[in-house]
């Protein structure tokens, strides 16, 4: 049994090797999409997700505000 293990009660043991498979499951689903070109998707969805709201939206809005401000 590894070191890591020691001390701990079966059914930890047992949560703990399901934890670290489904870890290293969903590590290689995500390998093979970033192999695949998701990433460069993901973070354009990210940015414009992000430019639809919270505060970058409000920065657009005082920007097309601030020009009438000015005059």
């Amino acid at each position: 049994m590894c070191d890591v293990y020691a001390g701990a009660k079966q059914g930890e043991v047992e949560l703990r090797r399901v934890v670290v498979k489904i870890f290293a499951d969903n590590l290689a689903f995500w390998n093979l999409r970033a192999a695949q070109g998701y990433w460069r998707v993901a973070q354009f969805s990210w940015q414009a997700a992000y430019f639809f709201s919270g505060r970058c939206a409000l920065r657009r809005g005082l920007w097309r505000v601030a020009p009438s401000i000015q005059n």
